[in-house]
């Protein structure tokens, strides 16, 4: 389903959203952490991951490839404000065609922009704050 599509079936974008939450929970618990979810609407936080006495708050975003570099969505998909530095510590995109994941440090970010492209080659699925 193409991305114009999704923007007119909002149920469909919604159930998107979760199986990318799925895929980034089950990834943090591969590599020991408790994750829990937000069922909050609204909450910025999509999911907490903690381990020992580390506590993570990740924003779950699909993404997309083109022309070589990922495009990566920073801002909420409604008219609410954008996101604020202190509203989690890290956006965690999902590639789902590639089975990727990637988590970018929300301090990386120019919240201001709709989105950001990143080089493949430049991905990060390392979490900086994880030990």
């Amino acid at each position: 389903m193409d991305d114009e599509k999704m923007k007119s079936q909002p149920h469909v974008r919604q159930l998107k959203g979760k199986i990318c939450e799925n895929i980034v929970s089950n990834d943090l618990m591969n590599r020991g952490f408790s994750v829990f979810t937000s069922h909050e609407n609204g909450n910025p936080v999509d999911l907490i991951a903690s381990k020992e006495n580390i506590s993570l708050r990740f924003q779950v975003k699909s993404s997309q490839i083109a022309n070589g570099k990922v495009k990566c969505w920073t801002r909420r998909s409604n008219t609410r404000p954008p996101y604020d530095i202190n509203d989690f510590d890290y956006f965690a995109h999902v590639l789902p065609n590639a089975n990727l994941i990637f988590y970018q440090p929300i301090e990386t970010v120019d919240l201001n922009k709709k989105s950001s492209t990143i080089p493949i080659k430049d991905l990060k699925t390392d979490l900086k704050r994880e030990h």
